[in-house]
């Protein structure tokens, strides 16, 4: 885009480099002084721009000016000399208007191109989000976990996993709204105590978060909050309370096996803690699958997938 610090060098330095060139050919005695002025006119245009090229156009009238009259009125000069210098300016000022026409139509391509690449980088934008992100609740999906996963191998990582209890009989007995309706009320509260860019819906009542892993007081204490928060659930005024269980896992990450472990880990702890209570939430560090066979948990040990 010209801005006008632009304009004006533009202007400046076809100007300058104008009269640098006509002198020089005007110094050795140049056969054809006009022909060799409209190749510099030329060159204005290309490199310097419309704006340029009137700068040089007019140098060239006023090198010119000096050239023929030598001190004389125009009126004075010869019919040739006359002839020339009109045909110089006049094959001057055709040209700029040309080039100029040109120009003009080059930066109204060059505008609607732009503008056609914001549309196109806004609906790319778009499409991505809708990718990436769960049209109900707003968090990251399955889809962005994947996309996200290989930035999380990368030292202390905390993964936790939680799952609305008893989801089905808000949809039984109260209908499908009112499950959209805590689905919704879980993710904002999940988005609230542990950050958007670190939540995922992961399943259709189960989400997930990924961290950089701190102390392990901090994360039940944001698990804690979480619980609290979502028991004093409303809707039209009336108390809907929302219970969630949890089971986490931290430990160091430097490869997908590490990552995938500690997810495996605490998707058991989350079980784990379902089966002792609903509404509560356990954890552990990251230890070996080994770890978990004296555990009596109440569901299979799947694998998991991403």
């Amino acid at each position: 885009m010209n801005t006008p610090k632009a304009n004006r060098k533009s202007l400046i330095m076809g100007f300058v480099f104008t009269l640098l060139l006509a002198s020089f050919f005007f110094s050795i005695k140049a056969i054809n002084f006009n022909l060799a002025e409209i190749v510099i006119l030329v060159a204005c245009l290309v490199y310097g721009g419309y704006k340029g090229g009137i700068a040089s156009a007019i140098a060239l009238v006023s090198a010119d000016l000096f050239y023929y009259t030598d001190g004389l009125r125009f009126w004075h000069l010869s019919l040739h000399a006359r002839q020339d210098l009109l045909a110089l300016i006049l094959s001057a000022t055709i040209i700029v208007l040309m080039v100029g026409h040109l120009y003009r139509k080059q930066e109204k391509a060059m505008k609607a191109l732009e503008t056609f690449n914001d549309i196109l980088k806004q609906r790319n934008n778009s499409l991505k989000e809708k990718s990436e992100y769960d049209e109900l609740t707003g968090v990251k999906n399955r889809a962005a976990f994947r996309t996200d996963f290989t930035g999380m191998m990368e030292g202390m990582q905390a993964v936790i996993f939680f799952d609305i209890d008893d989801f089905k009989k808000f949809n039984d007995s109260y209908g499908h709204d009112m499950g959209d309706f805590v689905v919704t009320s879980v993710a904002a509260e999940l988005v609230r105590v542990f950050g958007r860019m670190h939540c995922y819906r992961y399943g259709g009542d189960e989400f997930i978060a990924v961290m950089p892993f701190h102390t392990e007081i901090e994360i039940q204490k944001s698990i804690n909050k979480m619980q609290s928060d979502l028991l004093q659930t409303t809707k039209d005024g009336k108390a809907i309370s929302i219970s969630i269980t949890a089971g986490y896992c931290f430990g160091f990450t430097s490869s997908a096996k590490d990552l995938r472990g500690i997810m495996h880990q605490a998707d058991l702890n989350l079980y784990y803690s379902k089966a002792r209570k609903k509404g509560s939430g356990f954890g552990s560090e990251y230890y070996s699958e080994d770890f978990y066979t004296n555990h009596e948990c109440a569901c299979g040990q799947e694998n998991i997938t991403i």
